[in-house]
């Protein structure tokens, strides 16, 4: 990013990397690079940093410690065979949780040996990272909980016990303490409740919900795929949205933790190579998760989608991960996947209004979309048309928001409907 940063002429971000090679060719320094998919990039004329700075490392003038992970390297290798051949490959694998133990203790003694960890709450920090940062890697995800912690505004004790740990990753995370530790129980019917209070009418979606969201908490969802992969089917304006942003407040306090990808915009062929798409302000699905591991994340219109972007949801479905447009991998492990769709709502119009059941949604969901991808959801939530006694809750829901609106609030007014 310095080498291309704020260049004036063409050629300048050339005369920069040739310098660094130069100098370092003249002295026995290292040069360390976190990323070797970012030097092997193009830029804006297609030729890249990689291909610079080749001649010098081939030569041993120029002396370089690169990072990637395995499908990088691979990428790498596919564009500058050449480059791969003349660095020396060390594999650095993951230690396993009790090898990271003794590091965690010695690191946080480093950090601020007036606080220390007790067994147990070391137990307990690596039990939580393990089962609740699976996008992450140990030691750094422990390392990096203990850093944020060094740092927080609400300082833990001397003797860090589990109660303390949990609290903190709940902070960290955003993940509520009750889903994360067994020491503040709930159950399915709780979670259901706390879905159930913002998104009326739908109990039966609100309990499914919560049925996978428990599963999440005692360790019964598959570690290699997404914490939920749920389709909602059902008409217009039945609370299919309003329930993906429940599922966000709940997990995270905030509806904001809500990745919402529209694909009605991506029904073209090529469309799904904008999914992938990374830096330079995209607001791709890979960039987003990226920046948020931790989301919920929200595909409307699912059946408006190009088949390409089926084959895409597939790896995100089933493996929890994709590849962006750098060939790094991004993790979708600690995402819930929520997807909506209209399908077999007909030609009488999508508003779900009435308070009949309707048609048949999960039929129509499961004949249109192909069995390898359906076979991937673990549920299909058929939302009910809203009956009238519905309607006037959410209709009394929506008029005390406009009850806080800060110009009423501030004019001191006051809002009464009449029951007609």
């Amino acid at each position: 990013g310095h080498i291309t940063a704020g260049m004036t002429y063409l050629g300048m971000w050339q005369e920069r990397s040739l310098a660094i090679a130069r100098e370092l060719a003249a002295t026995r320094d290292w040069l360390f690079a976190d990323r070797l998919v970012d030097l092997c990039a193009a830029q804006a004329d297609g030729a890249s940093i990689a291909e610079l700075w080749l001649p010098a490392i081939v030569a041993g003038e120029l002396r370089l410690i690169v990072e990637c992970s395995d499908s990088e390297l691979a990428q790498c290798r596919r564009r500058f065979p050449a480059l791969v051949d003349a660095l020396a490959v060390v594999r650095v694998d993951e230690p396993s949780p009790a090898e990271v133990g003794p590091l965690v203790v010695a690191y946080q003694r480093r950090k601020d040996p007036s606080r220390e960890l007790h067994p147990a709450g070391l137990r307990r920090l690596l039990t939580l990272c393990a089962a609740f940062r699976r996008d992450l890697r140990f030691p750094g995800k422990a390392l990096a909980f203990l850093d944020w912690w060094n740092q927080d505004a609400a300082p833990p004790p001397s003797l860090i016990a589990p109660r303390d740990v949990a609290r903190a990753f709940g902070r960290w995370s955003g993940l509520p303490v009750e889903l994360i530790t067994d020491e503040q129980p709930t159950s399915k019917a709780a979670i259901a409740a706390a879905l159930a209070a913002g998104v009326i009418g739908q109990d039966h979606a609100c309990a499914v919900v919560a049925g996978a969201l428990a599963r999440f908490k005692v360790g019964l969802d598959d570690p290699e795929r997404p914490v939920a992969s749920l389709l909602f089917a059902g008409p217009t304006g039945v609370g299919k949205t309003e329930l993906a942003k429940q599922i966000a407040r709940y997990l995270f306090g905030d509806a904001d933790r809500l990745v919402r990808i529209d694909l009605s915009e991506y029904m073209t062929p090529g469309a799904a190579a904008r999914l992938l798409e990374v830096g330079g302000g995209a607001s791709s699905l890979a960039e987003a998760v990226r920046r948020q591991p931790l989301s919920v994340v929200l595909l409307d219109e699912l059946e408006k989608a190009h088949p390409e972007v089926f084959d895409l949801l597939l790896a995100v479905l089933g493996e929890g991960r994709l590849t962006d447009s750098l060939g790094r991998l991004i993790d979708l492990r600690m995402c819930v996947i929520v997807m909506t769709s209209n399908l077999g709502v007909g030609a009488k119009g999508g508003v779900g209004f009435g308070g009949d059941d309707g048609p048949d949604f999960v039929g129509a969901v499961r004949a249109h979309f192909r069995p390898e991808f359906t076979a991937r959801l673990d549920h299909v939530v058929a939302f009910r048309r809203l009956g009238a006694a519905a309607i006037e809750r959410i209709v009394e829901l929506e008029l005390a928001k406009v009850r806080q609106r800060p110009g009423v609030v501030a004019r001191g007014l006051s809002l009464w409907s009449s029951p007609a």
